[in-house]
Order: C-alpha cells, then structure tokens, then sequence
C-alpha cells in the first residue's frame, strides 16, 4: 500500500531542451523504503501560471512496476506543488498515512505551537429597524449562552452637544427600542458589563424609511382624492425670490444654481441637508391656469416651461407631505436618470409613475408637452440640475410680482399637531 512508503523523492523534465512548455505525463520514481529501492510511475496534471511564468504540478496516480495502482484521493497523497519553468528540477513529497496521526507540540519548523486560548464570545450591534422617530437594535453573539449576560448601551445625539441615554440590557434576545428625533445624528456604542467586551459603534441619522414614506405617500393620495382628485393643466414651474437673488446671478453667469435643500417640512425627510435642487411650485390660479399673482416668497419670479424640465430622461420621487397650519404640501424631487441625484434618490425615496398620479404628471403620447397638476394640494418641485436662465430673461418670463413675504434660509418645521400628515 501506498501508505507504508515515508519518504518519496523525483526528477521531472521537459520532452526535450529548449522544446516549449510540453511535460511529460508519466515519470519515473524511485523509492527507497528499509534499504529497498523500487521502481515507480508518477502521473500528473500541470498547469501553466501565465502571468509569473511558474506552472503548477499535481500527482494524481502512481503505479508500480507489479502492476499495482495506487490512485490518490484528495486525503491520500494527491499533491500539488509550484515550480519556476526550466528544464530540469527535483521536488520532495512526504506521503499521509491512512491512520490518524496525533498533532504535535512541536511545528514542522521545530517551533513549539502555543497552547490553545479559550476565545472571548463575539458582540455586534445590529439594527433591525430604524425611521424618522425610532431605531430596534439587536446584540448578536457568539456566546452559546448569552441569556445571563448584562450589556451597556449608549445613545448620544451629535447633533445636540451630545445629548443621550443609557441603558443596560440582559440577554441579547431581545429588541431593544430607542426613541430618536427627527433629523437628528446619532451614535449607538455599548460592551458587555462582566468583560467588557466591545459591542462596536453605529451612526446613523434618523430619518423616513421607505416604509414610512409609503405611508405619507397614501396619506397624501388619501387627502388629494377626499378633495376631489382634480387634475389640471400645468404651463409653468415657478420660483420666487429677492430682487437680489437674480440680480447675483446674472452679475456672474447667469446660471441659477442649485444647492442643499433646508429643513423646511417632515425634519426626517431623506433629502434634508443632503441633496442640491432648486424649488419651484406646480400649482396654477385656479382662474387663469397661469401662476398665481402674488408671491410668498419675494418680489421677483422666473417661470419656466413645465415641458423644458419634465422631459424624457427624467425620474421622479416622493419625498414629503407635511403642513404648516391648514395648507398641505407635496415634496416631489425630479432628477436626470443616472445622475448622482438620480442614485442618491433612488436608494431613498419613492419612485412615482410619471405618468399616472395625482400630483404632477404628464400624458403618455410621445412628443406631447402637455403636463398636469393637481388642484387639491400644494405641490412643489425640487429639480436637482443647474439652470441657464438668460433664454428665459430674453422671452419674458421673469418678471416682477406683489409679494408678501421672503423664504426662511432654515426652512420651516411642519405642525407636529396635525393628524392629518403625522406618523
């Protein structure tokens, strides 16, 4: 049997000198066993490393000149070693006997092998579920017996000085809750009372999930159908702003710019702080069906086409439905598909079918300009891309209009009273 042989050693080469990469697949082995020299065959694959110029060898079989076969499975003798290409080498193979043999102190290396270590059980926070108001956290362990174990939990709000809570827990079966506050950033950390193991550290910020935005989006649907449902013909997006406002831009390039949407709204919206647009409203005098003829927001307004920026290509989100007194809104971002404003939103908002909802849409028939609004709520579009505004200063279209009012730079925080568009 192939098991009694201790020590075989071999010569390999090349068919001949100079003659490519061609080996040969049967070579001649001796084997020296108690002062015995036998005679064997050794059959093997070889594959050639492109790259590093090496190849690989693997012994598959040996066969003795008694005609005895020994094939080699993986937990036999079957070996693979790596050589540098050259004609003539010599290799060492120790052959693995078919009993177990005791593992000892003592390395190959003549190094002695340290003594097991019993392995400290391994803690990991994990959050199961986190929204605008509230994240469920879970300990995972590695401890087959964690039920008795006592865990230290520290939430802290780094966006308010470091204000948080502690908590101790037993067990790590169970879901431990935490109430959070809307836009707010927040680290997680804890460890393990009796070791002091270190449970590791999560940052997050607490804003709407996707489950959460389902439910203002049928909350808002909910409040646009009770009122009717109304669709109507959208001409122009608007934006009111300062005298000054325009007057910047048009000093340096002309260019309106976008830049980081404020905390106007659900302060756990996604977008909050985070993503760059420019806001115009959809909603048209309901009389005229051009935009109303007083301004909230400065004296000075730019209307755009709705057909120059509601184009093929683009992709729009639902990303907010709040109130400030009795007046309800709708935050839908509009982006160019593949942009990063596009991949940001996507992982985040809600897709909405362009062409049939029931805040701003537009009909199916191709090269059609036509789009709609709804009549029964406010709707406002974050458009995510820069605008050249000269084409539209040549037509017209940024004229001057009574204002009673200026927008906040911050944004104003919903009513945290209405039933209506609270969670």
């Amino acid at each position: 049997m192939l098991a009694r042989y201790s020590n075989l050693s071999f010569f390999f080469v090349k068919t001949r000198p100079g003659g490519g990469d061609q080996f040969l697949k049967m070579l001649k082995l001796t084997v020296w066993q108690e002062n015995q020299q036998e005679t064997m065959k050794v059959i093997f694959d070889w594959t050639k490393c492109e790259t590093d110029q090496h190849f690989f060898l693997t012994v598959t079989e040996l066969q003795s000149e008694k005609k005895s076969i020994h094939k080699l499975s993986k937990n036999q003798f079957r070996h693979t070693m790596w050589f540098p290409l050259g004609s003539y080498y010599e290799a060492f193979i120790s052959t693995c006997k078919n009993h177990r043999r005791e593992k000892s102190n003592t390395s190959q290396f003549g190094c002695k092998r340290p003594e097991s270590v019993f392995k400290q059980p391994l803690y990991q926070l994990r959050v199961l579920e986190k929204g605008a108001s509230r994240v469920h956290v879970k300990i995972q362990t590695s401890d087959p017996n964690p039920s008795s174990k006592w865990f230290h939990l520290d939430l802290v709000n780094t966006s308010k000085h470091y204000i948080g809570e502690s908590l101790h827990v037993c067990g790590d079966d169970k879901i431990i809750k935490f109430k959070l506050k809307p836009g707010q950033e927040y680290k997680l950390t804890g460890y393990a009372i009796d070791s002091n193991a270190y449970l590791g550290a999560l940052r997050f910020r607490a804003e709407l999930s996707i489950l959460e935005l389902r439910e203002l989006l049928k909350r808002a649907n909910i409040f646009t159908k009770n009122r009717g449902g109304k669709i109507i013909p959208c001409r122009y997006l608007y934006r009111n702003k300062t005298v000054q406002y325009f007057k910047d831009i048009f000093q340096k390039d002309g260019i309106m710019k976008i830049y980081k949407k404020d905390y106007n709204g659900d302060q756990g919206s996604p977008i909050n702080g985070k993503l760059d647009g420019l806001f115009f409203a959809s909603n048209p005098d309901l009389q005229t069906g051009l935009p109303p003829l007083r301004s909230f927001f400065g004296p000075r307004r730019v209307n755009i086409p709705a057909s120059d920026l509601f184009v093929t290509g683009t992709n729009l989100y639902f990303a907010d439905f709040y109130c400030h007194r009795k007046a309800h809104y709708v935050t839908l971002v509009l982006t160019l598909a593949g942009s990063t404003a596009d991949q940001f939103c996507r992982g985040r908002l809600l897709t909405i079918d362009p062409y049939d909802n029931l805040f701003f849409m537009k009909p199916r028939e191709e090269h059609s300009r036509r789009v709609y609004t709804s009549g029964n709520i406010w709707v406002e579009i974050f458009y995510t891309e820069n605008i050249n505004l000269w084409p539209y200063l040549f037509r017209g279209l940024i004229v001057s209009v009574p204002s009673t009012g200026t927008s906040r730079p911050e944004g104003i925080p919903k009513n945290p009273k209405c039933h209506i568009c609270n969670l």
